[in-house]
């Protein structure tokens, strides 16, 4: 076929500019008469060209090449082969299963952990919002990494999805914007064990740990009696770590520039910090080693979410968090705190900016002088009046 011909005869391997993309495009387009070829899709593998076709119904992933290496690179693909004289089309459907194959072909649309590294996570809740994320990343995300597969469990539910449905989609929205560089898969908001097992089968290596319901919500609350009972309780209960927590605080000073001066715990709040988030540590401790456990050697990122609490976290219960984390050697890449101000869905922050940022100064400074890991903004949508301190 001479237009197969002329797209890889002298064809620089690798060449992937609009005009070259275009060019492909047009050719192609003799080969799918029904369809349109996704030109940002278009790439390279060795000697194969990669991309998405928009059939009348549905889309569907296509490799071309020379016969004898398109079969040998793609013998393990679930796909329909046509003859082209001297080369081969192979066609497959955009599926769960089609982009596990994807992901072994293009490593770096495989989930990985991305460590200290700033990051934003979308949350592409129906599956069809990748390709315009990955548009804002390349005009907007200079210096940071996209998690493109993000999405609560509650969420999956609700919308009826799977863990895998969730990185197929994300995998083939990123394939389809022709996104070449490293991506995460946060599975947010887990609770259980069976929540982790779930999303660590299906290849998310991003956890994001909600010990919301280990949290006692009323300990702000709690006169001075009720605090040294509810203690007391942690005791009782033998709560992992609780007997330890006087000798390693009680009367301890803890140097933080950004709160001018060093942070002290007395006797009052170390023990209601304790009562509000020693059960919290305790399940965050066993949810962790389970991870572990489920990921191997393979790594993984973990972030701690506290933000879904009635009251906002303070600074000394925040550096409390972090001295505990750290002494239970939970490897922490990032920790949502809960602001101050109200952060509801679809409108900008409400609440006294000054403070906001006072506030993130010093969460920002306890994350990175007794972690290190990264502070995280939990629904951050819409919320523009605070994107530049965070950037800050």
């Amino acid at each position: 076929m001479d237009e197969l011909t002329r797209i890889f005869s002298g064809q620089e391997i690798g060449a992937t500019t609009e005009q070259d993309q275009s060019l492909k495009a047009e050719l192609l387009a003799m080969i799918f008469p029904d369809g349109k070829v996704v030109p940002s899709s278009l790439q390279w593998l060795d000697e194969c060209l990669l991309g998405m076709v928009d059939l009348p119904d549905r889309e569907e992933f296509f490799a071309i090449g020379p016969s004898e290496s398109l079969l040998a690179r793609f013998a393990g693909l679930k796909a329909k082969r046509q003859n082209l004289d001297d080369y081969s089309l192979l066609t497959a459907v955009v599926d769960v299963a089609s982009s596990k194959d994807l992901r072994a072909h293009l490593p770096h649309l495989t989930p990985r952990p991305l460590g200290l590294q700033p990051s934003f996570g979308f949350g592409d809740r129906l599956g069809l919002a990748t390709p315009g994320h990955a548009a804002a990343m390349r005009q907007f995300g200079q210096g940071m990494a996209p998690v493109f597969c993000q999405q609560s469990i509650r969420e999956m539910i609700r919308t009826d999805r799977s863990p895998e449905e969730v990185l197929s989609t994300a995998t083939w929205g990123a394939f389809r914007a022709g996104w070449q560089q490293p991506v995460g898969a946060d599975a947010d908001h887990l609770k259980t064990f069976e929540d982790l097992e779930a999303t660590a089968k299906a290849g998310f290596c991003f956890f994001t740990i909600d010990p919301s319901d280990h949290v006692d919500q009323q300990a702000d609350n709690y006169s001075a009696v009720e605090v040294e009972s509810k203690f007391q309780a942690l005791l009782d209960d033998a709560i992992p770590g609780a007997d330890s927590f006087i000798s390693l605080y009680e009367g301890k000073s803890f140097d933080l520039e950004e709160a001018k001066g060093a942070l002290h715990f007395e006797s009052g709040p170390l023990k209601r910090a304790a009562v509000k988030y020693g059960r919290a540590l305790a399940h965050i401790t066993a949810m962790t080693r389970h991870a572990e456990r489920l990921m191997g050697d393979s790594g993984f990122d973990l972030e701690i979410s506290v933000d879904e609490t009635d009251q906002p976290t303070s600074v000394l219960e925040h550096l409390f968090l972090a001295l505990e984390l750290k002494h239970n050697q939970v490897p922490v890449t990032s920790l949502a705190p809960r602001f101050i101000g109200d952060f509801e869905k679809c409108i900008d922050f409400r609440g006294d900016m000054d403070a906001f940022v006072a506030a993130l100064k010093i969460h920002a400074a306890i994350a990175s002088q007794y972690g290190p890991y990264k502070i995280s903004l939990h629904s951050g949508s819409d919320k523009f009046s605070v994107y530049p301190p965070i950037a800050e």
